[in-house]
């Protein structure tokens, strides 16, 4: 993890200011995504397109006039180990143009919290038109839903559709709400600034590495990459239960959760990714092919 992000930071990354753009989905697009490869790419290119559109445009730039570029975390888990696709994207903080030859680097202002709403709007839009046109919507005189593909022969489904709805997988329990402790006062829910909420989708860029910040830069891709499970908040109670303390307490107050030993790997086993699923993905002048990163 150390080792990635450094190399991520001196190779990539290295003399641009960095902002981290996080989405969060609504729970029934979670699950098909882990699930669906696929669908997984598109999704993420219709995010990148929306956010690096965004940038250019605040450059006072068309987009075939400058280009951004991002790399992208894809976590598989939420802070509960519960199953949570969702997207922890550093993108330059401007765009990068050619002129005279030379390739020119110009910084944008911040985004304030209209420009947050406008885009958590474009970009869930763009995902249900996307999810439509795929035949994974279906509508009913009263509501519109997600029809997700099932194989009723996939053992891996019923745990990650436990998972992701944070409810037991597994034992006598099944079914039912995974315990939650609440140690700490509920605290209201805010929306402001740089973040931005609408229909399960939350969008937040409150999080901003200058150029010369390379040390607050190296520790945020150690955060975002870092693996699922934390061995310092895993512990067992006398009863025999998986005590897992959150490394941030939820806005209702809860800072731990308790399984059963068999429920806990079956939490464990629905955050695997499916085989040969890149979990890192690097877009605009840091794709692959790009010929601003060749230079």
């Amino acid at each position: 993890m150390a080792e990635s992000a450094k190399l991520l930071v001196e190779d990539v990354l290295h003399g641009y200011p960095v902002r981290q753009w996080v989405l969060s989905l609504p729970i029934p697009l979670r699950l098909l995504l882990a699930r669906y490869p696929k669908h997984l790419s598109k999704i993420m290119q219709i995010i990148h397109r929306a956010i690096s559109c965004d940038i250019v445009h605040r450059a006072g730039y068309l987009k075939k006039q400058a280009n951004t570029g991002a790399v992208t975390y894809i976590q598989r888990f939420g802070s509960a180990l519960n199953l949570n696709i969702h997207f922890h994207m550093l993108f330059l903080e401007g765009v990068i143009t050619q002129e005279c030859g030379q390739s020119k680097f110009k910084c944008v202002k911040a985004p304030n919290h209209n420009d947050m709403e406008t885009l958590v709007n474009v970009i869930s839009h763009r995902i249900a038109t996307y999810l439509e046109k795929a035949g994974l919507v279906q509508r009913d005189m009263d509501n519109t839903f997600l029809d997700l593909p099932m194989d009723d022969e996939d053992s891996l489904l019923p745990l990650q559709a436990a998972s992701v709805n944070y409810r037991i997988a597994v034992g006598p329990d099944t079914g039912k709400k995974v315990f939650a402790l609440q140690t700490l006062p509920a605290k209201d829910e805010q929306h402001y600034g740089q973040l931005a909420q609408i229909n399960g989708f939350s969008l937040h860029a409150g999080v901003f590495a200058d150029s010369h910040q390379t040390d607050k830069l190296e520790r945020l891709c150690r955060y975002i990459s870092r693996p699922a499970l934390s061995e310092q908040r895993l512990s067992l109670t006398d009863s025999g239960k998986v005590r897992y303390q959150l490394k941030t307490p939820y806005q209702d107050g809860t800072t731990h959760v308790f399984f059963t030993p068999l429920d806990f790997i079956g939490k464990l086993a629905a955050l695997v990714p499916v085989p040969r699923l890149n979990l890192t993905r690097f877009y605009g002048v840091f794709a692959p092919n790009a010929k601003v990163r060749a230079e």
